[in-house]
Parts: C-alpha cells; sequence; structure tokens
C-alpha cells in the first residue's frame, strides 16, 4: 500500500510542475530594435585606428622543431 502512495504522490507533483509551467509560463521576449543603430561598419577608420597605435612585438620561443641529440626527426 505504500508503494501505491508514493506514486500518487510523484504523480501529484510532476501534474502540478506541468500545470505551473502551462499556466505560469514566461511571454516571449522582443528584440530591441533601437539597441543597434547601424548595421554597416566603417573598416578604413578601424585600419587606420590600427596604424597609428604602435604596439609592441611579442616575443615567442618556439621550440617546434628542435630536436634533441636522442631524438629523431619524424619521416614526412
Amino acid at each position: 500500500m505504500r508503494c501505491y502512495h508514493a506514486i500518487a504522490v510523484v504523480a501529484v507533483i510532476l501534474v502540478g510542475i506541468g500545470a505551473t509551467l502551462f499556466f505560469f509560463s514566461v511571454p516571449p521576449v522582443e528584440a530591441n530594435g533601437s539597441a543597434v543603430k547601424s548595421a554597416s561598419m566603417n573598416t578604413f577608420q578601424m585600419l587606420r585606428g590600427l596604424a597609428v597605435i604602435e604596439k609592441p612585438a611579442q616575443k615567442m620561443y618556439d621550440m617546434t622543431f628542435v630536436y634533441s641529440d636522442d631524438e629523431v626527426a619524424p619521416e614526412k
């Protein structure tokens, strides 16, 4: 008999959750069209701005193709 009570409790909880989702669902959200001013881009101004800014070059210590004496380079 206790098994039937547990099944009934689970069924009531599931029905309650389903009814809550059905009756209190979130309304669809509309997009705000005024947030975007323009869909076009001024690429010339972007490139000119990059040329003005002097950025230091990043030094890299690349050891990709350096092999030790014990190690042999892979065959191609």
